[in-house]
């Protein structure tokens, strides 16, 4: 009896020192189920089955999201899992996969926007460098209406004197 006692306190402390760990934060610890015998060591291993079960996909989703922390949307989990580690493979994979859809939609709209904005441009120097030749061709015409008028002016002043003379001339 005394050692099978002393068997659960070693199980015992292994389990705490285990939950320890997790707690921790510390996946990669496990028992040493070569401390104990016979179904004991079945136990232990068992524990070590269900850590490993929890810590593989966690690592290689550890691993794919620091990939795509660093821009590289490639990577996805690929690994055999079950139950709510199946779940928890494909909602990050399928997020990834949104992600790298949305990013290339957005890639695309900056691109069209890109190609708006020159059209744009262009349209803008086209409009002005026609404003700037109509302004120029106003102020030929503004000039030579200017010159029209100042030589119809000119015209009458001197249809007037013509006039004067005429007048006089029949006068005398």
């Amino acid at each position: 009896i005394n050692a099978c006692v002393d068997i659960l306190t070693d199980v015992q402390k292994e389990v705490i020192r285990l939950s320890q760990a997790g707690s921790d934060g510390e996946l990669d610890v496990r028992a040493d189920s070569s401390r104990f015998p016979g179904t004991w060591k079945y136990i232990v291993d068992g524990y070590n089955t269900v850590i490993n079960a929890i810590t593989e996909p966690l690592n290689e989703a550890a691993t794919v999201l620091k990939e795509a922390s660093n821009n590289d949307l490639t990577q996805s989990i690929n690994g055999d899992y079950k139950g709510q580690f199946a779940d928890f493979k494909n909602n990050i994979n399928q997020m990834l996969r949104n992600l790298d859809e949305t990013l290339a939609q957005v890639a695309s709209s900056v691109t069209q926007m890109n190609a708006g904005a020159n059209q744009i441009s262009d349209a803008s120097q086209s409009l002005s460098q026609r404003a700037t030749e109509q302004a120029s061709s106003l102020e030929e015409i503004s000039s030579s209406m200017q010159q029209i008028a100042s030589q119809t002016k000119s015209n009458a002043e001197n249809a007037t004197q013509a006039n004067a003379i005429a007048n006089k001339a029949r006068e005398s």
